[in-house]
């Protein structure tokens, strides 16, 4: 096949104008910080929407799509795209950088859930407010970054190549839409292995299974990002149409309830289908924040930015802020939540919150000591146990009281209220 027949069958995307087999491209990526920063304003947004909202009108569709699509998909992507440029990438260093993000994970369902559980609990005396050890240890989007991390160490360790590592993620998708919703009927086990898919039984939103397959495209998209030479002729021809397809797939699916939308989807559990649009759009909201990182950058482009730049620090603050407010304060609020308007508010309130604390805590860094470290290990240990004994007791008023126990909590209105639905 003669070289003028290739160069004819290669899509225009790949010319080798846009891409060359040397890497031109390795400084900072101003497109992939802004695409963060939106993705942070767009998961506080949600949260503060299911934790504190009525979940009624267009305006909290709106929401519900910009918090779910356009948030954890990104940060999941650009993880693997950042292993492409992180500098230290061996073995040993991505498993370190593993279970430090679990660890993480742990102690912040310990301050966002199960202490505010606890005081929930001793200020009121409801035994409901002790069904923590599923809070402990759920599954949220640290956890999961954790676990990728640690798969990334694996590939290093044992050196596969692209080709295995893209054929592991595809398969392991397929089994996680086809393992979504198998249960033991056991809460610990069920609990546990919902690090690995996605069952209604425990705390999981990011099963390993369903989304590995976001971070190794990134890991994909970065190899080729690093030999870009000219992105803004890749993203103008690539980006319209990845966005385009994917932003109508999400909408559709919204629309006409199918997919991640349908009766039986999910979005934390996405099927194959919901996963490979979903990825096209990622691309789309790159090309389109590269546009923004065009133009002269003021103080909202400075502000995305150093959301970015801290991005795991205002994820844990954001988190603590609402989940305990939302434990520990929601006798306060109405009974069928706030409106769009007052609960985007308190969403603005708890972003410019984080984000200055966040600034502030990396100028500090207090809690990265080696002491602090010994002091928050041991706060984790000590609330397990009391997670466990607390468990026990729950599970005991199940068995003498059966689900009454459970309804009649949720219809006592003089009773503090905890949504344990996320």
């Amino acid at each position: 096949m003669t070289e003028k027949r290739l160069k004819r069958m290669r899509p225009r995307a790949f010319d080798t104008g846009i891409f060359g087999e040397k890497e031109v491209n390795t400084g900072r990526q101003v497109e992939l910080d802004i695409a963060k920063g939106f993705a942070i304003l767009f998961m506080v947004w949600v949260h503060t929407a299911e934790t504190f909202g009525n979940e009624q009108g267009i305006g909290n569709a709106i929401v519900e799509i910009l918090g779910g699509p356009f948030a954890a998909p990104v940060f999941m992507e650009c993880m693997g795209i950042g292993m492409r440029y992180a500098k230290k990438t061996a073995a040993k260093d991505l498993a370190k950088r593993g279970a430090g993000l679990l660890f993480t994970g742990l102690i912040l369902n310990v301050f966002r859930y199960v202490i505010p559980l606890f005081i929930g609990y001793a200020a009121t005396g409801e035994t409901l407010f002790l069904y923590t050890f599923p809070f402990l240890f759920g599954v949220d989007i640290l956890e999961f970054a954790g676990l990728a991390f640690l798969f990334f160490a694996l590939a290093k360790k044992f050196g596969w190549s692209d080709k295995t590592l893209a054929v592991i993620a595809v398969l392991s998708s397929l089994c996680g839409m086809l393992l979504k919703g198998m249960s033991t009927g056991f809460l610990y086990a069920d609990q546990f292995l919902g690090y690995i898919w996605g069952n209604d039984e425990a705390e999981t939103y990011f099963p390993f299974l369903n989304w590995i397959i976001f971070p190794v495209f990134g890991y994909f998209f970065g190899k080729l990002l690093r030999r870009c030479s000219d992105k803004k002729a890749f993203y103008k021809r690539v980006s319209p149409i990845c966005g385009g397809l994917g932003l109508g797939y999400v909408i559709s699916a919204y629309i006409f309830h199918f997919g991640m939308y349908g009766k039986n989807g999910y979005y934390y559990f996405l099927g194959s289908l919901d996963t490979a649009a979903v990825l096209l759009l990622v691309i789309g909201i790159f090309g389109f924040c590269f546009l923004l990182s065009r133009l002269k950058e003021g103080v909202p482009i400075r502000a995305l930015r150093n959301m970015s730049a801290n991005i795991n620090t205002v994820y844990c603050i954001q988190w603590t802020l609402i989940g305990s407010t939302g434990i520990l304060l929601s006798v306060l609020l109405p009974e069928d939540g706030l409106g769009f308007v007052p609960m985007t508010i308190l969403a603005a309130v708890f972003t410019v919150f984080s984000a200055f604390t966040a600034n502030w805590y990396q100028k500090k860094k207090i809690l990265s000591a080696r002491s602090a470290k010994v002091v928050l290990s041991g706060i984790l240990a000590a609330v397990l146990v009391c997670s466990l004994i607390g468990q026990t007791k729950v599970e005991s008023c199940l068995y003498n009281e059966g689900y009454d126990f459970i309804q009649e909590f949720y219809e006592d209105d003089s009773d503090m209220s905890i949504d344990i639905e996320k």
